[in-house]
């Protein structure tokens, strides 16, 4: 898109003045012009002179440890109660096997 204006000299002649809005320059808005400048309008949740930032950018690296660090948590709590699992069935199995040693039936 290419916005033009143009203005009339006092003598009766043209100048073009061309302001012009190029569609690559937004990358998420459109292209206006305001007061002879071209700016871009962003879509929600884009800001920035191209609209080429989001506005939860600064969240992504908090979040993506976040959520990290909880499924590390989620996995090593997994593992912690395998191991006390197997850790009473041996407990057990040794106090069955020390009940039949000694002549008691279960």
């Amino acid at each position: 898109m290419s916005v033009s204006t143009i203005n009339l000299l006092a003598d009766g002649g043209m100048s073009h003045s061309l302001f012009t809005c190029a569609d690559d320059k937004c990358i998420q808005g459109r292209c206006v012009v305001v007061n002879g400048v071209s700016v871009c309008e962003c879509k929600l949740g884009y800001m920035g002179d191209t609209c080429n930032e989001t506005i939860n950018e600064a969240l992504s690296l908090p979040l993506t440890l976040g959520t990290l660090a909880f499924l590390i948590a989620f996995i090593i709590l997994i593992f912690l109660l395998a191991f006390i699992r197997q850790k009473a069935k041996r407990r057990k199995r040794a106090t069955n096997e020390a009940l039949g040693r000694n002549g008691a039936h279960i």
